[in-house]
């Protein structure tokens, strides 16, 4: 998917939600050296964001950010502002 592809983020400057990268995926970006990364953070509570990004499976984006910024990769961060009536249970 061209909207979560760390290789665009690196590359143009795509911002990525870092929703699908598998943890082979995260080691090689801290291998290859690939920074900065853009990504956009809709939520940092694991339920809100998989509720908001319409996910089936919870992420711990915390977790990936400090891995990354462990491994010396900068991060462009954008929060993403959402209405209240976006986040609120139905």
């Amino acid at each position: 998917m061209k909207d979560d592809d760390y290789r665009l983020s690196f590359l143009h400057g795509n911002y990525i939600t870092l929703t699908n990268l598998t943890d082979r995926e995260l080691q090689r970006i801290i291998d290859q050296r690939l920074s900065p990364l853009y990504v956009s953070v809709h939520a940092t509570d694991p339920g809100l964001r998989t509720r908001i990004l319409g996910r089936k499976k919870e992420d711990n984006l915390i977790h990936r950010l400090e891995a990354l910024a462990a491994g010396g990769i900068r991060v462009h961060a954008q929060i993403v502002l959402l209405p209240e009536s976006t986040t609120e249970r139905n």
